[in-house]
């Protein structure tokens, strides 16, 4: 690929020589053929030193022959990583596809071996469908959308366009419902909400999205939630939003927009959290959260105070442990 195609997609400015490059890599592992990224400005002395042939940054003050320079790196890497992209070209469906007669599959799709698609399962245009997986009646997958091998899409379930949906998934499962009867044993509740999902969401591999009891379970447009999450009924998660790994959020949770959750955060039922949050790793939410606020701890609280907290605790202990001396 020639370094001056990258530079017009990404509107960066070349400086040195126009060059073909075979790969985009880290600055560290980065070989006479390839073209490299300064994401960081502490990393100016890697850039200096790396074998790559051509570099994206922000200065044009390197040993490199080609650089592209642009004002923020960071924020063309995803744009630039795409250009290096092989997707999966292929269309078409696979003799060994399972698909009901009364199932709608849209144009341009592919449809890998061992793939069921129940009556009913509306399956959108130019959407990819790999082995193992399986639609259920009345479910809905959108345009371009990709779902990996072997996950597991329930019925009545709507997915959005352009998401991408991982390996193990299952959305749509019965939401953990029971009630205690007179003798002390567990009745089931029927789980009979649905499971929405907007648009440009991708959720990680072997996350479960349990379908709502009595309202369904939504997830906006623009979500991104890691590997390992559990998303339990009737919950709500506003655009825009991240989940990193390990997060389990409980049943009837509401979270707003723009949140930002670090690994293994978890909350109790029925709270509400605002926009624009973050949550430190292992956050415990047990109360509502307000609006632009940095929480940590269990319980969690306001990041600030936390720290005080912790700090003064520390100190206590420390006092304590001389004074016993």
């Amino acid at each position: 690929m020639k370094v001056s195609l990258i530079a017009e997609h990404i509107g960066g400015q070349l400086i040195g020589e126009d060059c073909d490059v075979d790969f985009l890599r880290s600055l560290d592992v980065a070989t006479e053929s390839d073209i490299t990224i300064l994401l960081d400005k502490k990393y100016l002395e890697k850039a200096n030193n790396t074998r790559a042939k051509a570099i994206i940054s922000h200065t044009d003050s390197l040993n490199i022959p080609s650089i592209i320079k642009v004002d923020r790196p960071r924020a063309i890497f995803a744009k630039v990583v795409a250009m290096f992209n092989n997707q999966d070209a292929r269309v078409g469906v696979s003799r060994f596809a399972d698909i009901s007669e009364k199932a709608t599959v849209g144009k341009d799709v592919y449809i890998d071996s061992f793939v069921k698609i129940d009556d009913g399962a509306v399956i959108g245009d130019g959407a990819r469908i790999y082995a193992g997986v399986n639609v259920g009646k009345d479910s809905v997958v959108g345009n371009n959308t990709v779902i990996f091998a072997n996950a597991s899409i329930y019925h009545d379930v709507k997915i959005g366009k352009n998401c991408i949906i991982h390996s193990g998934v299952v959305i749509g499962a019965d939401g953990f419902g029971f009630e205690r009867t007179q003798t002390k044993e567990w009745e089931k509740v029927a789980q009979i909400g649905k499971v929405i999902i907007g648009d440009d969401v991708e959720i990680g591999a072997n996350t479960c999205v349990d379908r709502g009891c009595l309202q369904d379970t939504v997830i906006m447009d623009g979500v991104k939630l890691d590997n390992l999450i559990q998303i339990a009924h009737n919950c709500f998660i506003g655009k825009h939003s991240l989940l990193s790994s390990s997060c389990a959020i409980a049943g009837s949770t509401t979270i707003g927009e723009y949140n930002l959750f670090a690994g293994d955060v978890g909350t109790a039922g029925h709270v509400k959290i605002g926009n624009n949050v973050t949550a430190m790793a292992r956050s415990g939410i047990t109360k509502d959260i307000e609006d632009n606020m940095v929480i940590r701890g269990f319980p969690a609280g306001p990041q600030r105070e936390v720290i005080k907290e912790e700090a003064m605790l520390r100190r206590m202990i420390k006092e304590y442990k001389e004074e016993k001396k």
